[in-house]
């Protein structure tokens, strides 16, 4: 049993973000679109310009990505270096024989949510929906679900008591509010299994001043 370690890197190639005002992420507004994105750090804490956001509070951020994340552990540790991996994390779920059926949300350029599959071998472009209505899971209760859950659990839209992933912190815009985006990666680097992997953050907003 080897132990978990912290993430010196984590990043992320961003397509689209949006917020809400409801926890269920409906009614989403969409804050920027980006055609042709360049990874970038995401591991900490990121800038939000509030400027294009108008005042309120968002219990809701939607995210669409790629679903290949780049990160670097901070410590080797069982199957775990010091470089630069590349995951994908949205993989189809069964077989080409059996294959489970998939429920992913995906918001449009118009704004509208709508249901499909996007998860093959391939780079996919996922949406993760992150709403402070879904309770921070437990190590225990985390470690009963299978890895395929993890993932598509977040890129299904809140309903009721399935769907989305924690979000620590609503965004909270005003006046005086500079918006930050944080993702804490500390921990979230496993090295017991056969390939070294990136367990999901805890999401969340610091709101306030930039001091």
């Amino acid at each position: 049993m080897f132990a978990a370690t912290n993430a010196s890197s984590v990043k992320l190639k961003l397509y689209k973000f949006a917020v809400s005002t409801s926890a269920d992420c409906s009614d989403p507004v969409i804050i920027d679109i980006v055609d042709d994105p360049e990874y970038q750090e995401m591991n900490g804490v990121t800038l939000i310009d509030d400027a294009a956001i108008a005042s309120g509070t968002y219990p809701c951020v939607i995210l669409e990505m790629s679903d290949h994340v780049k990160f670097t552990p901070e410590v080797a540790t069982g199957s775990c270096t010091t470089t630069e991996i590349t995951r994908d994390v949205c993989q189809p779920r069964g077989d080409d024989e059996n294959p489970e059926e998939e429920v992913i949300h995906r918001l449009t350029d118009e704004g509208e949510i709508i249901t499909t599959a996007t998860c093959t071998t391939g780079d996919d472009r996922v949406t993760l929906w992150l709403t402070t209505a879904r309770e921070l899971l437990t190590e225990e209760e985390e470690e009963s679900l299978e890895d395929s859950e993890r993932v598509h659990n977040i890129m299904e839209k809140p309903n009721g008591t399935s769907g989305g992933d924690h979000l620590s912190a609503a965004l909270i815009v005003s006046g005086e509010t500079v918006g930050r985006f944080k993702a804490d990666f500390d921990g979230k680097v496993t090295g017991d299994r056969e390939e070294c992997e990136l367990q999901k953050p805890v999401w969340g907003f610091l709101n306030g001043d930039v001091e």
